[in-house]
């Protein structure tokens, strides 16, 4: 029995390499094959300028899809709990455009730099968008 203990545990790694490496390929094997666009931005940092402290600001960053397939953004990433963000699900379609709303509600005194990731089906495949200020009592 202790001959076969050696046996079985290198086909149990065997099996359950196999395994992930089916469901690891079956996960991002589609991506490979994910029809890509491009895109353009009317502006990749927004500036604020002054902000309350007890107050909050909004901004839009207006995207649009100069590629032939239409643009999926797959996830939207704020750089901290301070910033929320909202855009349409849907995908945009070749020539036209989209907006990434944020709001920033600040919780400190002093200049900001912020920034959100956008996941797309681009070559590049995460864009990032800034924005900054300054947060005045």
């Amino acid at each position: 029995m202790k001959k076969l203990l050696p046996a079985i545990l290198i086909l149990a790694v065997i099996i359950i390499s196999g395994v992930e490496w089916m469901l690891i390929h079956k996960a991002y094997g589609s991506l490979e094959k994910e029809a890509l666009t491009e895109v353009r931005f009317a502006d990749e940092i927004i500036h604020l300028g002054e902000v309350s402290l007890d107050s909050c600001k909004h901004a839009e960053f207006e995207i649009k899809n100069t590629g032939r397939v239409p643009l999926l953004i797959k996830a939207v990433e704020p750089s901290c709990g301070c910033t929320s963000v909202k855009w349409n699900r849907h995908p945009i379609e070749p020539e036209q455009t989209g907006k990434i709303s944020i709001r920033f509600e600040p919780f400190s005194i002093g200049k900001f730099s912020k920034s959100v990731l956008l996941y797309c089906n681009t070559k590049q495949e995460v864009h990032t968008l800034k924005f900054d200020g300054y947060v005045k009592e």
